[in-house]
């Protein structure tokens, strides 16, 4: 199709002036930029001009990826002879598609469209100062933010010629493209990865079918498997997976396990041993009395599975029944999230665990370090490492919370954000983001509760909604940023998570995969108490917690198990002493009277007993620094 062609088409089906001006903008800006890049320039000119045609007929307000604009001009364009990546550029620019913007010039597409739309409307709004005189809705929308506003006050300095407004257009589009350019860029040196393209996601938000999913991708395994997690339980889901691993073992794949030493604590022996008996190589990362006294703080807090170096699951779940559930004796499954990865990124996931197995002991073998799957999808994905000290993926979500314009949805199992990411939070609701946490109501760790509650007023106060889970518990860590940006992984948003922990999360930006983990949000938002303020007379607004949702029909009551039950005494005798900042007070009050009173009655034996301490931690410390050199070499491991 040429441009005659197309400009015949654009004025068949298009009657706005407007409209008729935004994609002239668009097409002056498109045919530069393919020039550029030196793609065809006449090819991707007709991509701008046509790229709204449809828009008037069949304006599609109800976001149909299917039906009205764009899947409709697509249809008509493919019958004229418009490439395919031109036409998935096209639907790309609709973010309510689905269908991603996988190329740098759909990409492009997608800037111009917004940029050029905004500056029509600024030039369409001059003259009466008014937003009577825009004929079309999708322009109208560009002016709701508040640059935006202030546009109609821009003193009208008479009018330009034709060829003026276009040159305009292209160097303003030029500048979002390069600010795009830019924040890309940021976030790569953020993660410290660039994106892995060509992959497949799939998105696992029910921990019973998270862990059948991981169970396949063992089974699927024909050369090795690489297990790694924090908690790996002594009961029946972990005899379930450990047999499920054993049986690939015997069929003569090679299967390594790598758990933590502090969060497998209460894993008997006898179970690393049945799995070593069958031919399982398992290590224990960082043993709670190794010698290193700070040592301790550095865990690894992964959850990971790769078979092969082509399929893989990463995200929250650790192999307990706490995660299967027992519908039989009504306990529900806590909430969780996977994501499992098949393509190139699994190799990158591959090649993560090799580096925390070689600091468990010896290096895996090359032929466990050569896989190269081939592409099989359209997602390109991040895999942020997070290691000791390096805080990346504390950088990449304040990254993402700070650039959010629209939305930012935080689901967090142990939410207590370091002072600089929390400000971004509150800024960024400030700002008119529309920011979302969505926290446990009952923790495995009521302390991490009591102090995450801390922080509810300061949020609730900036424009932040707080949601509390009425399940068992929640234990995903999530984050969607507007409409095409996740992060799904291990990470909590707190110092043990972000700075000392090893973690591992994928970040992705995908619409299709943001629109699916949105639509889970509002679910889990659904079976969740939202924190309100309740005004009083001559007093500081209370903490309230809204009315819980209706339950559904077939929801199935969840009965308590004893380790919750004992959660849920501690939380209740805590409740008694009043508000959580009372009772740190009371605590701080008690502790230091006690203290103070002993060293009156007992000085003598207080002094030696503060003696005694101050002398091993100083010991300690001691032969810190002096074995420093001798485990730097166990630090620089590749």
């Amino acid at each position: 199709m040429n441009r005659t062609d197309a400009l015949q088409l654009m004025q068949e089906h298009t009657q706005s002036p407007s409209l008729r001006q935004h994609m002239l903008a668009v097409e002056a800006a498109m045919r530069a930029y393919a020039a550029k890049s030196g793609d065809d320039a006449d090819a991707w000119g007709v991509v701008g001009l046509l790229h709204d045609f449809d828009y008037e007929k069949y304006p599609n307000q109800e976001h149909s990826a299917t039906e009205g604009h764009p899947a409709w001009g697509v249809g008509v364009l493919r019958e004229r002879g418009l490439s395919d990546a031109q036409c998935r550029a096209i639907l790309g620019h609709a973010t309510y598609s689905g269908v991603p913007r996988d190329s740098r010039l759909a990409q492009t597409l997608f800037a111009v469209d917004e940029l050029c739309g905004f500056l029509v409307a600024c030039a369409l709004v001059r003259p009466s100062k008014s937003l009577a005189d825009l004929e079309v809705s999708s322009v109208k929308k560009k002016l709701n933010g508040c640059a935006a506003g202030r546009a109609h006050r821009v003193r009208d300095r008479g009018p330009a010629s034709r060829g003026g407004h276009v040159i305009a257009r292209v160097n303003a589009s030029d500048s979002a493209a390069a600010a795009l350019g830019r924040f890309t860029s940021a976030l790569d040196r953020a993660a410290g990865v660039r994106p892995i393209p060509g992959n497949t996601l799939t998105h696992y938000a029910d921990s019973p079918a998270a862990l059948a999913a991981m169970l396949e991708v063992i089974a699927e395994a024909e050369h090795w498997i690489h297990f790694e997690n924090y908690i790996i339980r002594d009961d029946a889901t972990g005899r379930r997976f450990g047999e499920a691993l054993a049986t690939r073992a015997r069929a003569g794949v090679k299967v390594r396990v790598l758990y933590d030493g502090l969060g497998s604590f209460g894993t008997s022996g006898a179970y690393w041993r049945w799995l070593r008996h069958a031919g399982i190589d398992v290590r224990n990362f960082n043993p709670l009395f190794a010698s290193r006294p700070l040592g301790v703080l550095r865990r690894d807090h992964r959850k990971l599975v790769v078979a092969d170096g082509r399929d893989a699951m990463l995200g929250g779940i650790c192999i307990g029944n706490e995660w299967a559930g027992n519908p039989a004796r009504g306990h529900q499954a806590w909430r969780d999230t996977m994501l499992r990865v098949c393509g190139p990124a699994a190799a990158a996931l591959d090649e993560t665990f090799a580096r925390v197995w070689r600091r468990a002991g010896a290096p895996l073998p090359e032929t466990e370090r050569d896989a190269d799957p081939d592409e099989c999808g359209p997602c390109a994905v991040r895999v942020i490492e997070g290691e000791p000290e390096r805080t990346r993926a504390w950088r990449v979500v304040q990254m993402l919370a700070a650039t959010a314009k629209e939305r930012l949805w935080i689901t967090d199992a142990y939410l207590l954000a370091p002072a600089t990411l929390f400000a971004t939070l509150l800024d960024a609701a400030r700002d008119g983001v529309d920011v979302r946490l969505l926290v446990p109501g009952t923790s495995d760790i009521p302390v991490v509760r009591a102090f995450t509650r801390i922080g509810y007023r300061d949020l609730l106060d900036a424009g932040v909604r707080v949601f509390e889970w009425t399940g068992p518990m929640l234990h995903a860590k999530t984050t969607i940023a507007d409409r095409q940006w996740v992060r799904v992984g291990s990470s909590n948003l707190n110092v043990s998570s972000l700075v000392t922990n090893y973690e591992l999360d994928a970040v992705v930006e995908n619409e299709s995969l943001a629109t699916q983990m949105a639509e889970q949000f509002r679910r889990d938002l659904a079976h969740s108490r939202e924190v309100v303020l309740v005004s009083r007379r001559l007093l500081r607004p209370r903490l309230e917690r809204a009315p819980a949702a209706p339950a559904t029909p077939d929801a199935v009551p969840h009965k308590r198990s004893a380790r919750e039950l004992r959660t849920a005494a501690v939380i209740a005798l805590r409740q008694v002493a009043g508000g959580v900042r009372r009772r740190l007070a009371a605590f701080a009050t008690l502790t230091f009277a006690t203290v103070g009173t002993l060293l009156l009655l007992f000085p003598r034996v207080m002094s030696i007993t503060f003696a005694g301490g101050a002398f091993v931690v100083a010991l300690a410390f001691g032969w810190y620094v002096i074995a420093r050199r001798r485990w730097r070499l166990g630090d620089d491991v590749p």
